[in-house]
């Protein structure tokens, strides 16, 4: 919730959208034939940082050597056996790897509401499409995003010289995303083109600072 109050998100209503968005997700890691709506948009726009690609892979390769077993005629319990237990790992997995998603989220949907209103009423003609793409933009710059964590520091991590190094560069790196988007709306609000466009943004800035 630290997250939504630093973004100026106090919408009740992202909070609820970003958890049905999480749910889509993990749906969708858990079976890849499900892929709600919400879930190719995120995936779509860059938002998720799914906790198990590989894991993903896994699974498909062991769908994939369950089927060549079969047409061969053996034996197939043990893995249908290991599948529903690799089921349940990867619905573990993704629910937490999802904890801290769900509000990045939040203020996806917040930030394409801001701008919607930004734009429309600075006489801008943007598509959804396009503010979608900006909005995600602003979000992975101000919020935890594992896969922008500095190289380095990933790979540190990867070789257990630290646990927590990748966490730590992102909150830090979030943190001076927010000063800068912050800087950034306030130069907005100044260049805006009506004062309705302008008191928009100012309402903007001024929440996530």
């Amino acid at each position: 919730y630290v997250s939504l109050a630093l973004n100026g998100n106090w919408n009740p209503a992202n909070v609820v959208k970003g958890h049905k968005a999480m749910v889509q997700i993990i749906a969708n890691a858990v079976n890849p034939d499900v892929a709600g709506e919400e879930a190719i948009r995120m995936s779509r726009l860059g938002l998720t940082d799914s906790a198990f690609v590989g894991e993903l892979k896994s699974g498909q390769y062991r769908d994939l050597e369950t089927l060549i077993k079969k047409m061969s005629g053996k034996d197939v319990t043990v893995n249908k056996f290991l599948s529903v237990a690799h089921t349940a790992k990867k619905l573990g997995v993704e629910a937490y790897a999802m904890m801290d998603v769900w509000a990045k989220m939040a203020n996806f949907y917040q930030q394409v509401d801001v701008l919607t209103d930004f734009h429309k009423k600075n006489g801008d003609n943007l598509t959804a499409e396009e503010i979608d793409r900006k909005a995600a933009d602003i979000v992975n710059r101000t919020n935890i995003t594992y896969k922008r964590a500095m190289p380095i520091v990933r790979a540190a991590e990867s070789v257990s010289i630290t646990r927590f190094g990748t966490y730590m560069a992102e909150v830090f790196r979030s943190q001076v995303g927010h000063a800068a988007q912050a800087i950034d709306e306030y130069s907005q609000a100044r260049m805006a083109k009506t004062p309705e466009a302008k008191n928009a943004m100012l309402i903007q800035a001024t929440r996530r600072l």
